[in-house]
């Protein structure tokens, strides 16, 4: 293994060593953020991964158009992963999709108040790792993202794009229906001036 491989390895255990972390509902501290955001700016700044980049830069070719804005379902062996910056970017890909299946796990049958708070509470919860995630890996965005994307990947987004589209399939999908009906059933008892939680409602419509 590389002295690059070290690195990335080393890295990527505390990225999904925090996002463990907030997804069991534990504040990421500001010394894990910058300690991680500054290790993930030294992969790229790294001799090995200059040099990597260069050779694919020489030899990339765009043969992998074919992809589609559907694999988001794929994992990481599906796609390039050889690509400087690749095997971060799927590491995460993987991860949150793993980590959200978790949550949604054996949560279909929910209905009424019971589906509309869990949907509500996980979509902040998520949306918030998704943002904190999306900042601290920002130099994926700025050097792998933008690369593929200068080359015509339609399957490569920003990782709080791409976070989104995770949120889309493991989540809004399976539960669309039984979230839009209790919307609709505590927007009814509102007209009829019971008491509800609008706040609730806004941030459900927000994730819609």
């Amino acid at each position: 293994m590389t002295q690059n491989s070290n690195l990335l390895t080393e890295i990527w255990n505390e990225l999904s060593n925090a996002i463990d972390q907030m997804f069991q509902d534990n504040r990421l501290s500001q010394s894990d953020y910058s300690n991680i955001n500054k290790g993930v700016a030294n992969y790229f700044k790294s001799s090995e991964y200059n040099e990597l980049f260069l050779q694919q830069s020489s030899n990339k070719t765009t043969t992998n158009n074919k992809q589609t804005e559907d694999s988001d379902a794929a994992d990481p062996g599906d796609l390039e992963t050889s690509i400087p910056g690749g095997q971060m970017y799927f590491l995460l890909k993987k991860k949150l999709k793993e980590s959200l299946q978790k949550i949604a796990k054996d949560k279909s049958d929910l209905s009424g108040e019971d589906v509309f708070g869990f949907y509500a509470k996980t979509w902040q919860s998520y949306k918030s790792i998704s943002g904190i995630v999306n900042c601290i890996c920002h130099h994926v965005n700025s050097h792998f993202v933008n690369n593929q994307q200068n080359l015509n990947r339609k399957d490569i987004v920003y990782i709080y794009v791409m976070a989104m589209r995770i949120w889309h399939l493991v989540f809004f999908d399976p539960l669309n229906r039984q979230v839009t009906l209790a919307c609709l059933q505590l927007i009814k008892a509102k007209r009829q001036n019971e008491a509800i939680n609008t706040r609730l409602i806004s941030g459900v419509i927000q994730s819609y």
